[in-house]
């Protein structure tokens, strides 16, 4: 059975708000696809002089893009309260091994909320990035950019996403030819 992370209570609620509706029955283990999607695409985002992708885009998007940004980096302030968390303490040591989730431990039903507001605007008005290299940490980049647009309509699991950017990385050599 699936380890919702909204009750029956919140996922009616939340399902009745724009932008957000669609994440109301979203699982931990989707929940924890999408951060791993979302550290590869900001950390590799962040190395970038740009903003973001959307720099030359219509300032909507860019507000969506810098919105999703801030909801994506900002830790939780609610150490001490352990009432609305979305993981569990054995869930919160294992997350905070891997590099890409580090930070997202501690994430509230509130901030995951916000996230996820977020993630509806921007991808609604994204769109998919053109691999235009095959530099390995750029591919990486558009790739994770890429998922965080489809999440809306394919969920994935971190496992799932890791086999898409591992193929998308393969394919990428391929283009390039030996190094």
């Amino acid at each position: 059975m699936a380890k919702y992370i909204f009750n029956e209570e919140e996922r009616e609620q939340l399902s009745m708000r724009e932008n957000v509706g669609w994440f109301a029955d979203i699982t931990k283990d989707e929940l924890i696809g999408l951060i791993s999607a979302l550290g590869n695409y900001f950390i590799r985002r962040m190395a970038e002089e740009a903003p973001g992708p959307t720099l030359e885009s219509p300032t909507l998007r860019n507000d969506a893009h810098r919105r999703l940004y801030l909801s994506a980096f900002k830790p939780s302030r609610n150490i001490q309260s352990t009432n609305h968390q979305v993981f569990d303490e054995k869930e919160q040591r294992d997350l905070a091994l891997y590099k890409y989730s580090m930070g997202y431990e501690r994430i509230t039903k509130n901030e995951l909320v916000q996230l996820l507001t977020a993630l509806g605007e921007y991808s609604s008005l994204a769109d998919p990035l053109d691999f235009t290299t095959t530099y390995p940490g750029t591919v990486r980049m558009i790739t994770a950019h890429n998922a965080l647009l489809d999440f809306r309509n394919q969920r994935f699991k971190q496992r799932e996403f890791h086999e898409r950017l591992h193929q998308i990385m393969g394919q990428a050599r391929i283009k390039s030819g030996p190094n």
